[in-house]
């Protein structure tokens, strides 16, 4: 009986731990789409008790034009793909176990591709990260992806197609 109940235990703790979030499509959710920008909820359960304000780091595999966010402070690094979000409130008490959530709207240039979010990291808690891939090559699979796309087509003024260069 004890064999099972600790087998039993070791199964649950390998799929909760594989499910704590590794990928950050289970964190990250898209709520609405737009041209260029997307609207995206994050929430996550709280790895711990955690007093004061927190602080979350955000790494995206392209860069991105602009970050805005509600009930969080934002400071970013669009270039380079990276932001620290930060709580508004400074006397946030949260226990283990509460869902920590908050919104952002990210955009992006006309011609790039979209940024998606590969790793968060929470008061020093990796939350998400791209299964385990680096952002070097998260980054490759994506410039790979853009060089393969077409060239961007405007129509002249008899209808026909032209490419941009």
């Amino acid at each position: 009986m004890n064999t099972f109940s600790g087998l039993s235990s070791l199964i649950l703790v390998l799929i909760v731990g594989d499910a704590w979030g590794h990928n950050c499509s289970n964190v990250v959710e898209i709520e609405s789409q737009g041209l260029l920008n997307y609207l995206a909820n994050v929430s996550f359960i709280a790895p711990h008790n955690f007093s004061g304000e927190w602080v979350m780091d955000m790494a995206t595999d392209v860069e991105f034009t602009f970050l805005g966010g509600w009930s969080i402070w934002i400071s970013n690094n669009p270039t380079q793909g990276k932001a620290l979000f930060r709580s508004r409130k400074d006397d946030v008490e949260i226990k283990k176990g509460d869902l920590v959530t908050f919104r952002f709207r990210i955009s992006w240039f006309k011609g790039e591709p979209q940024p998606e979010v590969i790793s968060l990291v929470w008061d020093g808690v990796e939350i998400c990260a791209d299964n385990g891939k680096t952002v070097k090559d998260i980054k490759a699979s994506r410039a790979r992806r853009t060089v393969n796309r077409p060239p961007p087509q405007v129509h002249d003024m008899n209808g026909r197609r032209r490419y941009v260069n």
